[in-house]
């Protein structure tokens, strides 16, 4: 009869390994979600354009920010009553002088400046998604923004 080679690692000290092995992978993906570099479906990070060196005051960058968000609201509004969510295609832009036409927006401006914009709503798997761009003169404009979709 063979005796066994007493000399390997043990059981303890593999399922500590597999433990450790883990904890490992877990952290690496919640750094990686924190980070954005992660293919998780976390929210998606708009970043902004605000001109440098420009005299405008953050309470009113927040105000065009503010209406940004508004922009994006009003506009799951008008797609839940006009279009009953129900897009054709994959994606519809919607521009902000349409809002307006249908009274569900009116216009605004930020230090003299009139703002305007667009939403652009996608077709997901979890139901539709909307992004809003705007541009207020030099206050404040949504990094991505396109004037060719603002009309």
């Amino acid at each position: 009869m063979k005796k066994l080679n007493q000399q390997g690692w043990g059981l303890s000290v593999f399922l500590a390994f597999i433990v450790v092995f883990f904890v490992a992978i877990i952290l690496i993906s919640i750094g990686s979600e924190k980070v954005g570099i992660s293919g998780g479906s976390g929210t998606p990070n708009v970043p902004i354009n605000t001109p440098t060196g420009s005299n405008y005051t953050e309470e009113e960058i927040e105000k065009a920010k503010s209406y940004e968000r508004e922009v994006g609201s009003v506009t799951s509004t008008y797609l839940l009553e006009r279009y009953q969510n129900q897009i054709d295609g994959t994606e519809l832009v919607v521009p902000t002088s349409e809002l307006m036409n249908h009274q569900y927006l009116t216009a605004y401006s930020v230090a003299g400046n009139s703002c305007s914009g667009y939403s652009v709503v996608r077709l997901k798997d979890q139901g539709l998604e909307v992004t809003s761009y705007i541009q207020c003169g030099g206050v404040y404009t949504t990094e991505g923004y396109h004037s060719s979709f603002d009309s």
